[in-house]
C-alpha cells in the first residue's frame, strides 16, 4: 500500500464516525466525502493513522 491509501482507508474511517449512526453509505458517496474532507479530517486521519496502526514507516512519518 501506498502512504496515500494508508491515510485514506484512516480518514474514510473517520469521516464515516462523523456521520450520524446507522448511515449507510456507498463506494461512490465515501469517494465524494474523501475529496470533500477537510484539513481538520485529514490531520485525524493522520493522527489516527500514528495511534492506531503501525501502517505508516518511519519514512511515511512525515507532516500531510
Amino acid at each position: 500500500m501506498t502512504r496515500e491509501q494508508k491515510l485514506q482507508y484512516h480518514l474514510e474511517i473517520v469521516l464515516s464516525e462523523s456521520l450520524p449512526y446507522g448511515t449507510r453509505i456507498n463506494a461512490r458517496q465515501m469517494k465524494i466525502l474523501v475529496g470533500m474532507a477537510t484539513d481538520e479530517q485529514i490531520e485525524a486521519a493522520y493522527q489516527r493513522a500514528l495511534v492506531h496502526s503501525p501502517l505508516l514507516l518511519d519514512d511515511e512519518r512525515r507532516p500531510v
